[in-house]
């Protein structure tokens, strides 16, 4: 109590003036509609709308609103009501709409009795009383020094205050959704301006609490004595903390209470003699709710996460698992964000694996992203596990599970309007089984490139890429050194708004220094000339659709290309470089028809394209984008990636054409096709549909034929099934093998203040046999992060 001791010190060396005024109270009260709804679900879950879980609206009296800010003890006191009269001992009495305003906070009640002297009021009947930061605390009756804000109340009901609205993360703003499974694919708007998710005047209830007495100990303290306290949106007591005495410190953000029970469902779940909790959106140290599930090979899982807040800009979660078919494994998670730097540092550990003949097995990753200032960048991405089934075992990543390396990567880039300089390292770990060391990926130690970004003098454009990579291998039979890539470049550009014509002339020049070379020269290298011709016109039209302005753009673009052949690259080593798969439409405006540094793939061709987009003219939105182009030989192409490559021979490319439709704000449509002339067929060819409507109703499903035989089916939905119920899919299926490659189903259901998910997944895991998961999670939002002080 000794902070209240000074607090009445103070107040008796700071007297004031009190401003009654005689005019009559009318409360205006306010009524905002409640378009920014409640949403306090953890991302880990995280499917809940704003939409689903409506909020709470404090409805503070305009005159407290719109008080002055400051220091509330340094402000007047005002009192005002129906009839004001004098009572004994210096006091004023306040009957009917009766109200003591201090700057933004303020206290109403049917009568109030007001000592001047004291500074204490006593109300009775109706009491609700506003802090400066807008909690509403209604009472059966209250005592309190109204400039110390010392004093105590019986039979409360608080709605703790947060400013901030809740955050929407809605595509369209302001609309009315059907959370139907079947509700049609559009979307409903209503009147009104779209919330764009940003600070607005309402003051929104972050929590609730109901209790015996509460006392006063200062602004931004309470003590609450038997009470019940919950974060959940009002009308829902699903989750309810119960305990003998509350302390609510609002500087600190953080709640303490003493024999505390926390029941879900009316049920008691959990009990702690002492315990802390959150009463706004920092972050706390605690136990994180724990979650179950299953694996063919772990057993069932268990893992109870302990989150630890260092700091500000540092935290960490350690996560002990129990795998009953395994052992005890221990995640540990450490992150720290600076003012330039985000650093990520994970690590799990399973001491003698019972599935694993006894083995220890483990994982360790960082991620870590650096600025030095506005040029200079950094990035490190290092990965390792203990064996090559760790990923299959562990990981709840499809894709992960499907990788055959992991990578040990780091950057350093540097990045101004002249030059770029980039300096990396990559190295890989098999974790694939059927992966030899001999086919594995060449390491990177180091690469070093820089650019000279294109220079204009006069009618010229000049500039220069250049990289030096060593290659390394762990199979000593495979070839290793050093290669050096350089080319400058000479161009005179034309450029207007209808069109551009860019004459380029380059010469590509690699060099190698190797070790242990079987053709026996150490150091071969070739210089190849480049000369290209990029150019095209643009021409539009205008036209209406309705009371809609559309502009539509042609595009013809006309490349031309010489690269004389040059064979003795085909003694070459080969250590990144692959041929270029004609993939994409933009492919055929490229100089090199081969990716990678190891070959200048000679040609001698035309390319023709042309591209026409439709765009909205009021919003500069793209709804249509076509293309479709084809590549004319003049010459067979020579070099190849191996001495005995067969010469291509054709005189004309496969015809591409790509699509892309943009249907309307939720729906985009895609497709891409290439047409084999010689054949007269398509040899390949995919098509795809995205729906994204909203975080909780989207989908895509695509399907992709490459060759003969390859084909695959991909499906990704999110959809709810009613106001807190979601459903969730993803899968791909193998036409040609008949056989689903990977599958995931979940279902969750959002509280507004707990949520639970089930999931069930099945896959092929690299060495061809199917694996089975299943999990299951309840968290609790806020009192999930609750920790005992015993």
């Amino acid at each position: 109590m000794t902070h209240i001791r000074a607090l009445r010190e103070k107040r008796l060396s700071n007297r004031k003036t009190i401003v009654v005024s005689s005019l009559l109270f009318s409360s205006v009260l306010i009524n905002s509609p409640a378009y920014a709804q409640f949403s306090n679900i953890d991302q880990s879950i995280g499917f809940a709308g704003p939409e689903i879980c409506k909020p709470g609206l404090i409805l503070v009296p305009s005159e407290i609103k719109n008080g002055p800010d400051g220091d509330p003890s340094q402000l007047a006191i005002r009192v005002e009501a129906d009839e004001i009269g004098a009572g004994s001992d210096d006091s004023i009495v306040l009957e009917g709409n009766a109200q003591v305003l201090q700057g933004k906070r303020g206290l109403l009640a049917d009568q109030i009795s007001y000592d001047q002297d004291s500074y204490i009021a006593n109300a009775a009947g109706n009491v609700v009383l506003y802090t400066t930061n807008g909690t509403e605390i209604k009472a059966e009756d209250l005592e309190l020094e109204v400039d110390t804000f010392i004093g105590s109340a019986n039979n409360v009901n608080i709605r703790v205050a947060d400013p901030a609205p809740p955050k929407s993360d809605r595509k369209h703003g302001n609309f009315d959704e059907n959370y139907s499974l079947l509700a049609p694919f559009r979307t409903v708007y209503v009147t009104g301006s779209p919330h764009k998710g940003a600070r607005d005047e309402n003051i929104y209830v972050r929590a609730r609490a109901n209790a015996d007495r509460m006392d006063f100990e200062g602004e931004g303290f309470e003590r609450l004595t038997n009470t019940t306290f919950t974060t959940c949106a009002e009308g829902n007591n699903d989750v309810l903390l119960q305990a003998s005495e509350i302390e609510l410190d609002h500087d600190t953000g953080i709640g303490t209470a003493k024999n505390m029970t926390l029941r879900f469902k009316g049920v008691p779940i959990f009990y702690f003699p002492t315990a802390t909790f959150p009463i706004n959106n920092e972050r706390k140290t605690g136990f994180l709710f724990p979650s179950v599930g299953y694996d063919d090979d772990s057993g069932f899982i268990l893992q109870v996460p302990y989150y630890i807040n260092i700091a500000p800009q540092h935290d960490a979660t350690i996560t002990p698992k129990l795998l009953t078919d395994r052992g005890i494994q221990l995640y540990t998670e450490y992150r720290h964000l600076g003012e330039n730097s985000r650093t990520e540092l994970r690590g799990e550990f399973l001491p003698s694996d019972d599935q694993f003949e006894e083995e220890d097995r483990y994982a360790v990753g960082l991620d870590h992203q650096h600025r030095f200032g506005t040029r200079w960048n950094a990035d490190v991405d290092l990965q390792t596990v203990s064996d090559s089934d760790y990923l299959r075992d562990f990981s709840n990543d499809v894709d992960v599970v499907a990788s055959s390396f992991v990578q040990q990567r780091a950057e350093l880039r540097y990045n101004s309007p002249n030059l770029r300089f980039e300096a990396s390292t990559q190295t890989f770990d098999i974790v694939n089984d059927q992966i030899t060391e001999s086919s594995q990926p060449y390491e990177i130690l180091p690469r070093l490139a820089l650019d000279v970004k294109p220079y204009e003098f006069g009618l010229f454009e000049t500039g220069l890429d250049s990289e030096f990579t060593n290659f390394a291998h762990e199979d000593n039979a495979r070839v290793t050194g050093t290669r050096l890539r350089l080319k400058p470049y000479l161009s005179v550009p034309y450029r207007k708004i209808f069109g551009y014509v860019e004459p380029k002339l380059s010469v590509q020049s690699i060099s190698y220094s190797l070790d242990d070379n079987p053709t026996g020269d150490e150091s071969p290298s070739v210089s190849v000339p480049i000369f290209s011709v990029d150019s095209g016109l643009y021409f539009d039209r205008e036209f209406k659709r309705g009371a809609k302005l559309y502009s539509q753009s042609l595009e013809p673009r006309l490349f031309y290309l010489n690269i004389p052949d040059k064979l003795e690259q085909e003694d070459f080593p080969n250590f990144d470089t692959g041929g270029g798969s004609n993939s994409s439409y933009g492919h055929f405006f490229r100089e090199n028809r081969f990716f990678g540094g190891d070959r200048v793939g000679d040609t001698h061709q035309v390319s023709f394209g042309v591209t026409s987009r439709i765009t909205e003219e009021d919003t500069g939105r793209q709804r249509l984008s076509m293309s479709i182009g084809q590549v004319f030989f003049f010459d067979d192409r020579e070099v190849g990636l191996t001495a005995d490559s067969d010469p291509e021979t054709e005189s004309t490319s496969d015809i591409i054409g790509e699509i892309t439709a943009n249907i309307n704000v939720d729906w985009r449509l895609s497709a891409f096709a290439r047409f084999d002339q010689e054949e007269s067929e398509m040899s390949s060819y995919r098509f795809s549909a995205d729906y994204d409507h909203s975080s909780r109703r989207n989908a895509s499903i695509s399907y992709t034929r490459t060759g003969e035989t390859a084909e695959q089916i991909n499906i990704d939905f999110e959809t709810p099934l009613a106001a807190h119920w979601q459903f969730a899919g993803r899968a791909a299926y193998s036409l040609e093998d008949s056989e689903l490659r990977s599958s995931r189903i979940g279902i969750s259901y959002d509280g507004c203040c707990w949520a639970t998910r089930l999931e069930s997944e099945r896959y092929l895991d690299g060495t061809g046999e199917y694996r089975n998961r299943v999990l299951v999670t309840l968290e609790f939002d806020d009192l999930g992060r609750i920790r005992s002080r015993l």
